[in-house]
């Protein structure tokens, strides 16, 4: 019976306004710092920068239809636990916010690719009317040298 019970915990959860970001192939998010209660704290009113009289901390990243395995995390600390669809983060006492910037690699693949194939269709969409009046050109002087003489 008592097997079921969870552990004492807070859950923070936002339906709006989270601080997170997904733009394109770049995720960013930000884990606010967490103040429990000791008596080595002293409460004041001035912002703390990490976690502070807090017992061991697991924040988690949960991707809605994603897959973890598309990013590639560019911060530290990375996440201890790993699963398809999240990551955690498990510390006690950490010393600032957590923050995350990961890439999705194969977003930005493609996004090279639509550059790289934008580019060739603009040189050539370019160069077609630059072609086409070299050749009208060309005549026109022919024609202007043959009565000049």
């Amino acid at each position: 019976m008592g097997d079921n019970i969870p552990p004492p915990g807070l859950c923070l959860q936002w339906d709006s306004g989270a601080p997170f970001n997904l733009s394109g192939p770049y995720l960013s998010a930000r884990f606010p710092p967490l103040r429990g209660v000791s008596s080595d704290v002293v409460l004041t009113e001035v912002p703390q920068t990490g976690d502070l009289g807090v017992a061991s901390v697991t924040r988690t990243l949960r991707l809605d239809g994603g897959n973890t395995a598309d990013f590639n995390i560019q911060t530290d600390p990375h996440p201890a636990v790993s699963t398809s669809s999240s990551w955690s983060w498990v510390n006690r006492d950490s010393p600032q916010v957590i923050q995350v910037a990961a890439t999705n690699s194969s977003d930005i693949q493609h996004e090279n690719n639509d550059a790289f194939y934008s580019g060739i269709l603009f040189g050539v969409v370019g160069g077609a009317p630059i072609a086409l009046i070299t050749e009208l050109l060309v005549p026109l002087r022919r024609q202007h040298g043959r009565h000049g003489h």
